[in-house]
């Protein structure tokens, strides 16, 4: 009797880790996928969702990134300048709620699967935008009248529910050298993979990259580095945009705005530190992974080179 109960954990123990392995395979796979039939969400949900979040609230400037160490800390800070714009309300300053939404759909699935005759009242993705708008209302109880809302979130995950999740508020994309992103992730979080430091790059770049092609001109995508080495132009791009008057905006404090979260100029104790240190000339974040190996440039080439060229960041995989 005893071998047979163990024999049954056994094989159930087995059975729930091929589950959880499917299951995590199916997150990541749904993490990085286009598809989405936006006919699943009704006129009526996208209404309500504007009256939830507050018709008369602008719409919210909301920064993405295409994974942590892209940057998006320094051009939301940028952008924050702007007198119009609220940075960060709350002291909220990363909004990771799209990563989650598959949780939130698993909800959704449950609600109509205790009563199935809701499914005929509500279309099968009705919950995301009734929920997004009662979180972006949330936010907007700490925004002065009149201002603009600015979030960020430097994960680029479930990027195809945004319209759908957010049909009122704004998006801007943030995408970065991938050798650069994976050269400041190792450094800032040591223990990690570098293999899956690469992976995960190519496949959030490439959905931002087929997000963007999708979508054309609605949303507006930026190269980190261009705001880094000539941000004029880019802030221009992003005020006209996005609709902020660039006469109001004071172009002379960008040289002088502090590093925040650098892997290597706000490091301590081996800990990269997130407080404000001051503007540094010899500062250089890009191009540090010419310090590489030719082990790690040949990883990152065989995972990610193809999507480096995509992107425009090299024209072949000579370097």
């Amino acid at each position: 009797m005893k071998l047979k109960n163990l024999l049954w954990q056994i094989k159930n123990n087995l059975i729930n880790g091929y589950e959880a392995i499917w299951r995590n395979k199916k997150d990541y796979d749904d993490a990085y996928s286009l598809d989405l039939d936006t006919e699943d969400v009704s006129d009526t949900a996208i209404e309500s969702a504007k009256t939830i979040r507050g018709p008369k609230h602008p719409a919210t400037l909301m920064v993405f990134g295409v994974a942590p160490r892209s940057g998006t800390n320094y051009i939301g800070n940028v952008i924050a300048n702007h007198p119009d714009i609220c940075a960060y309300p709350n002291d909220i300053y990363e909004i990771p709620f799209l990563r989650l939404t598959n949780k939130l759909k698993d909800f959704q699935d449950g609600f109509f699967g205790d009563y199935y005759r809701n499914i005929q009242r509500m279309k099968k993705n009705d919950f995301l935008p009734l929920f997004g708008a009662s979180f972006i209302a949330h936010l907007y109880s700490y925004v002065p009248p009149g201002k603009i809302m600015l979030t960020k979130e430097p994960d680029a995950r479930f990027l195809r529910y945004f319209p759908t999740v957010f049909p009122h508020e704004n998006l801007l994309l943030v995408i970065r050298d991938g050798r650069d992103v994976a050269d400041s992730a190792i450094k800032t979080w040591p223990d990690m993979s570098f293999k899956k430091i690469c992976q995960r790059w190519n496949d959030s770049a490439r959905l931002i990259l087929d997000f963007q092609e999708k979508y054309k001109d609605k949303y507006l995508l930026v190269k980190y580095e261009d705001m880094l080495h000539d941000p004029l132009p880019i802030v221009e791009s992003i005020l006209q945009h996005y609709k902020l008057n660039p006469d109001t905006y004071p172009f002379d404090k960008i040289k002088s705005m502090p590093i925040v979260g650098s892997s290597t100029a706000s490091k301590k104790d081996d800990t990269v530190n997130w407080k404000p240190v001051p503007a540094n000339e010899n500062f250089k974040p890009t191009n540090k992974w010419e310090k590489w190996t030719e082990k790690q440039k040949n990883i990152f080439k065989k995972i990610a080179g193809e999507t480096l060229i995509a992107a425009n960041y090299c024209d072949s995989q000579d370097w």
